[in-house]
């Protein structure tokens, strides 16, 4: 019952080839006095949370750069051209659930100046059986001329959809969503696909 107004700064501190970005929010209340909210330090686990809350994202180097890797928040990713994965964040759901993606990429590798680029949009989500994927392989034989292959997969797409009856089909493809012993109805007859 108490309506707050958020300020949120996200710094990107230059640490030599590293970088290190924040995400430093501020409530203020309704008299215009700073809320305690997001700066908890009373146990130690209140204390570590402040701080792990305030990360934002750990990086080496640039995406430019012939070695650029990145873990926390992601913004903006494209996998080469961006024909299969252009644009890619794992910071919809944020500041409400925070993921733990890793981007990496290596370039100039060997003679044929080999080129690969990955993305994991979070690490955390391979305890719940899937994540999404991502790896590009390229290669520049001749001056700009590149050839390459990308490959992105959602290990489990249905993960992040309402499930009510827990039984691995989420309900806008269950035709019994309140029935666990059943999913499937092709035909649309009212009698699942198992005993039709």
């Amino acid at each position: 019952d108490q309506q707050l107004y958020r300020l949120s700064m996200r710094p990107d501190i230059p640490l030599g080839k590293w970088g290190l970005a924040l995400d430093i929010e501020l409530f203020i209340d309704e008299e215009g006095g700073f809320s305690d909210r997001g700066w908890e330090f009373g146990t130690s686990t209140e204390t570590i949370n402040t701080f792990l809350r305030k990360l934002y994202y750990l990086r080496y180097g640039r995406p430019k750069d012939d070695i650029y890797f990145k873990i926390g928040a992601l913004d903006e990713v494209t996998l080469g051209y961006g024909f299969i994965m252009d644009g890619y964040r794992n910071t919809v759901q944020y500041p409400g659930i925070k993921k733990t993606g890793v981007q990496f990429q290596l370039d100039k590798l060997g003679a044929q100046q080999f080129k690969v680029e990955g993305v994991v949009n979070n690490i955390q989500d391979f305890q719940g059986g899937g994540a999404l994927l991502g790896l590009r392989l390229s290669a520049r034989p001749a001056g700009k001329l590149e050839f390459g292959l990308t490959y992105v997969v959602d290990i489990d797409q249905y993960g992040g959809l309402l499930d009510s009856d827990d039984d691995g089909f989420p309900d806008d493809v269950d035709a019994f969503p309140g029935d666990k012993s059943r999913a499937l109805d092709n035909d649309a007859d009212g009698v699942a696909d198992e005993a039709d």
